[in-house]
């Protein structure tokens, strides 16, 4: 078990760093790319705000709940799961209001990454839960943290295939009465 969260640890740094590399060369070499108008900018800050709102609620509803049950969950993953809510409603609003990806802003590379996270935090929830990890003792453990994940992202990913789907349709039926 150590082996495995260890492997896991330093593959997310190696990670994490890559991703910062990239980023800060990307930065360097495109200028307009991640960028938001005006418009966006207030869309976003609302986004921020709901996002903030919803995990705060469900923070104080976890805390409420932890006073009066004995909950078989651990703190870690209660908490991250309020925070993963507020992380998913700012998500969803702003991809919903068109605020989500920037300016020239390459929408596809960001879907494939977050397939890619959907994916990786899929497979190491199947594993541990093939495993028999994520609840011991009678109590979910921090090992599902990466089936929240999963379940966010997904969630996320489901709000821009709508969205893609909503406005192809709205093209076709403006692209319609324009003939």
């Amino acid at each position: 078990m150590m082996r495995e969260y260890l492997l896991g640890m330093s593959s997310a740094i190696v990670l994490v760093v890559l991703i910062a590399i990239v980023y800060a060369v990307r930065k360097k070499t495109c200028i307009m790319r991640g960028k938001f108008d005006e418009r966006q900018k207030v869309i976003q800050g609302t986004g921020y705000k709901y996002g903030f709102f919803a995990m705060m609620i469900s923070s104080s509803i976890y805390a409420l709940t932890l006073g009066w049950y004995d909950l078989p969950v651990h703190p870690t993953v209660g908490i991250m799961a309020c925070v993963l809510i507020g992380v998913g409603v700012f998500a969803g609003y702003c991809i919903w209001k068109d605020a989500y990806f920037g300016i020239q802003g390459n929408n596809k590379r960001m879907i494939i990454v977050m397939v890619a996270v959907v994916v990786m935090n899929a497979l190491s929830a199947a594993m541990q839960i093939k495993e028999g990890t994520i609840i011991e003792n009678g109590v979910i453990g921090i090992t599902a943290l990466n089936a929240l994940c999963a379940a966010v992202f997904l969630a996320i990913l489901v709000v821009i295939v709508a969205k893609s789907w909503k406005v192809n349709r709205e093209d076709k039926q403006a692209g319609e009465d324009d003939e």
